[in-house]
């Protein structure tokens, strides 16, 4: 028994387990101030110049367009934008004013701002964005006050920024006083909680942004899906769900949204490195911000602010869509933030009565637009389906008021139409100005209905004079407004065969007077291009009015040119048998955008002196 229990193995002693010893955390070292601050201004500049400015060209088109040219889904997409861009303007804001501070040496806080659209109530909301700039305890009513104070150079102030006022304040009100300073829907879930934070805030901003109440009605029966839909809502569409835009709105997005506050990335020293090389790559591209531009046109077909890619390599002028898509002339207090002292109608009203009072008619041609003619350029519709053209809704309206009004009003765009479907080119594609065979055909066909209508303003004796075929080429009025830095690297020049009368010149004692802009120097003037040794060229609209009319004409080709024949002597103007008016479609429909001055004309009211007859003297002259 012994000797078995010795032959037994001896039991082997369990190790002694050491007690566990948890790590203590590495210290987190701050970054260096030099790395925080860089990142704050790079913050700071890529904000404003890729995301800013962008964000209001589309909340812009949005806001501008007449609830007739504004789809639901359009809609809620430039309200979006605006809110968006309100945040950044903020958050930019605070990345400065942070960045500042950490130079000077002083506490940076972390802001608040990034996370502000996160909230869960109205007053989290605007605590959030006063703390992004302030260490004082915050007061949510300040902020809302604070923000229509800097909506004053941009906005202005009226009846529907109060009730933005009102409704925000409203909302605090009953927030602190009756839910104890918890939302109204704080016993809904989380997410809910914050969605609808989002959404009243957002929605809420329709009264900032408009002009007035009307402007904020009719926005918000766009959000809720009013269907009286015009065509011109082809074109809004075309313009804000362009790839380019939903690009910049998703990334906007990203940045409210998805990615945490910028503060938490760059503070812990781990973390600086990497920053850093981020930093410096936003840097660079922040060097080629003139070429950015280049860059977004040659990948997405980008415009500008004041020009828009078509489909095809068309370009179009913003302000014709702005006239297409926006209220009018007729309603003129709805289509921008404020009033005109002076709208189209009136201008034009004002003019011919003062010519009527002196004997004189007024013939008006409305140039039609280049969107109207080539819509599906825009839209990307098929061409067979553009064959009418573009109307704004209240276009036939304005027009009647001028007949009514006694004026002599001719439009050209059934005209331009048949040139279209007769293969004949009618505008540039890279230049906002018709093409020389427009010029020639129009002008023939105005010169047609002048001698039948107003046989005294022209004449039976045909003008005997030499005609030439210059050739000229140009990048185009609209290529040069987008703004490219090497533009013949993406673009080519279009050529003109013109038909030039060097011979005709202006005649200020001709019996018609024709009053126009730059598309009655196009083609004269050099610096409007196709003259390619900067010369006049002697083709454009005036000399070719003037072969088939027999006469020279009294031309004045500036943009004031009416105000500049009213300034003629009252014996001058009442001479004249005829003058013709040709003004651009685009600033009759939309006087915010318009390239004219109207402001009432002021006629000159004086005299030829009379003459005195010299007696003849008896023998004089023998």
């Amino acid at each position: 028994m012994v000797n078995a229990l010795r032959s037994m193995p001896a039991p082997v002693p369990k190790p002694v387990s050491k007690p566990s010893v948890k790590s203590a955390p590495e210290p987190v070292v701050p970054a260096p101030k030099g790395y925080v601050a860089l990142t704050l201004f790079t913050s700071w500049l890529v904000k404003l110049t890729f995301l800013v400015w962008s964000l209001g060209e589309i909340s812009t088109v949005a806001f501008h367009a007449s609830s007739s040219a504004l789809t639901p889904f359009c809609a809620w997409l430039g309200l979006l934008a605006f809110a968006l861009q309100v945040y950044l303007v903020a958050s930019s804001s605070s990345d400065l004013v942070r960045g500042v501070a950490v130079l000077r040496g002083l506490d940076a806080q972390a802001g608040q701002m990034e996370v502000s659209y996160r909230s869960q109530s109205v007053s989290e909301f605007w605590n959030r964005c006063l703390q992004s700039f302030t260490k004082l305890k915050p007061v949510a009513w300040m902020a809302p006050m604070l923000v229509v104070l800097a909506s004053l150079p941009y906005l202005g102030i009226g009846l529907s920024q109060l009730a933005w006022l009102a409704i925000m304040l409203l909302l605090l009100v009953i927030e602190q006083r009756v839910c104890g300073g918890k939302a109204l829907w704080h016993r809904l879930p989380r997410v809910l909680r914050t969605f609808l934070t989002f959404a009243v805030i957002t929605v809420s901003w329709v009264f900032l942004r408009s002009a007035n109440m009307d402007h904020a009605m009719h926005y918000l029966g766009a959000l809720a899906g009013r269907w009286d839909l015009t065509e011109s809502a082809l074109i809004t569409e075309a313009r804000l769900t362009s790839d380019s835009n939903l690009l910049i709105v998703i990334m906007s997005l990203i940045i409210v949204v998805v990615l945490p506050p910028l503060q938490t990335l760059i503070e812990p020293f781990k973390r600086w490195k990497t920053g850093l090389a981020v930093a410096a790559l936003a840097l660079v591209i922040m060097s080629f911000t003139p070429h950015w531009a280049s860059l977004m046109h040659r990948v997405m077909k980008r415009g500008s602010e004041s020009v828009f890619a078509g489909y095809g390599g068309w370009l179009f002028d913003a302000r014709e869509l702005n006239a297409l898509s926006g209220w009018g002339a007729l309603q003129p207090e709805l289509s921008a933030p404020g009033k005109s002292l002076s709208t189209a109608p009136q201008g034009v009203l004002d003019f011919a009565t003062k010519l009527k009072e002196r004997g004189v008619p007024l013939l008006l041609i409305p140039l039609p637009m280049k969107a109207s003619i080539f819509t599906e350029h825009i839209t990307g519709t098929d061409p067979e389906f553009s064959e009418a053209p573009l109307y704004h809704d209240s276009q036939p309206a304005l027009y009647d008021l001028f007949t009514k009004a006694g004026i002599d009003v001719q439009d050209l765009t059934q005209a331009m139409l048949q040139l279209k479907e007769r293969k004949k080119p009618v505008f540039l594609r890279q230049d906002s100005h018709w093409t020389p065979e427009a010029v020639h055909e129009l002008a023939k066909q105005i010169a047609a209905y002048v001698k039948k209508k107003y046989p005294e303003a022209a004449s039976d004796h045909p003008l005997i004079i030499d005609a030439k075929a210059p050739e000229g080429h140009s990048l185009g009025d609209l290529a040069q407004r987008l703004r490219l830095t090497s533009p013949l690297s993406s673009l080519s020049p279009e050529t003109a065969v013109m038909v030039s009368f060097p011979g005709i010149a202006n005649d200020p004692a001709s019996p018609l007077a024709l009053i126009g802009g730059s598309d009655l120097r196009i083609y004269d003037d050099p610096q409007l291009g196709f003259s390619d040794d900067g010369q006049a060229l002697r083709a454009s609209f005036v000399q070719h009015l003037a072969l088939y009319l027999g006469h020279p004409i009294d031309a004045y080709t500036q943009r004031d040119g009416h105000h500049q024949f009213a300034r003629r002597l009252d014996d001058e103007v009442r001479e004249k048998k005829l003058v013709i008016w040709i003004v651009p479609a685009r600033d009759l429909l939309q006087p915010a955008a318009s390239s004219l001055e109207w402001k009432p004309v002021t006629f000159n009211p004086e005299r030829r002196p009379p003459q005195v007859l010299t007696p003849m003297v008896p023998g004089a002259g023998k």
